[in-house]
């Protein structure tokens, strides 16, 4: 029935894509709407937090008010806003239909790069092996660990660590000014863990791999080749490689066929 529902089909066809075009421009968007609407209504009930500062504590909140201070840079961020858009719209021409032709979904540029919150989870893909299961009888096709499995355990473990510090510290009062970093290690470090796990602190990190293909454009490098950073020759390799003159070539070529 879903499998119908979302491909138009057992196996995923031309019909899916016009049904994620609606996913994205319509159905994901009201999601979003009502999530943020959830989110400020959280904000109102819990409040914000706040840094340390004076006259700031766990039972006040210390800034300034919604209306009119907050209110009022909001609607000057959106009119700027609105004017930068404008502004290219009317002097900037960016992608013209009658030059270009109508947009086409299938054709892809390469070499291709992914938004940096999905970085990791395209570098994933490329690094992970090729493993495939079998669950009930059916085949779990190998990009479901590292695209699907592995990047619902982080947000999950994000979404419950509030849960789990409460657990391990015993701590269960309302909290409104922030921690620093030298106050609180443990739990620094034990959200730090999946941010570098998730950066680029190792040259074969998620997100490392996956902008090689942009890194390797840029720098004429196969994506292969380990370490995509510019080569530096040390003083021996300089001198081993470098130009020489065709009298010399001669004269080095005419010595090895003396001896």
């Amino acid at each position: 029935m879903v499998q119908f529902l979302l491909f138009g089909g057992e196996f995923p066809a031309d019909l899916i894509i016009p049904r994620l075009y609606i996913l994205h421009v319509l159905l994901i968007p009201v999601l979003i709407a009502a999530l943020l609407g959830v989110h400020l209504a959280v904000i109102i009930r819990q409040k914000h937090a706040q840094f340390p500062g004076p006259g700031r504590n766990d039972h006040n909140v210390v800034g300034s008010k919604l209306w009119p201070t907050y209110g009022i840079r909001s609607l000057a961020l959106l009119c700027a806003v609105l004017a930068v858009v404008f502004g290219f719209g009317g002097f900037a021409q960016i992608n013209p239909v009658w030059v270009w032709g109508p947009y086409e979904p299938a054709a892809v540029t390469a070499p291709a790069q992914p938004d940096w919150y999905l970085g990791w989870v395209d570098g994933m893909l490329r690094i992970f092996p090729a493993v495939e299961l079998r669950v009930f009888g059916y085949l779990v096709p190998s990009p479901f660990l590292p695209g699907v499995f592995f990047p619902t355990v982080v947000i999950l473990l994000m979404y419950v660590w509030p849960w789990v510090d409460r657990r391990l510290t015993g701590d269960r009062d309302r909290h409104q000014v922030l921690d620093r970093p030298r106050v609180s290690r443990r739990p620094i470090s034990a959200r730090m863990a999946p941010a570098s796990f998730d950066g680029d602190s190792a040259a074969d990190s998620p997100w490392q791999s996956g902008q090689r293909s942009i890194a390797a454009t840029s720098m004429t490098r196969s994506p292969r080749a380990g370490s995509l950073r510019p080569a530096r020759h040390t003083a021996a390799q300089a001198s081993a490689t470098r130009t020489i003159s065709p009298a010399t070539a001669s004269r080095r070529l005419t010595g090895r066929s003396t001896m």
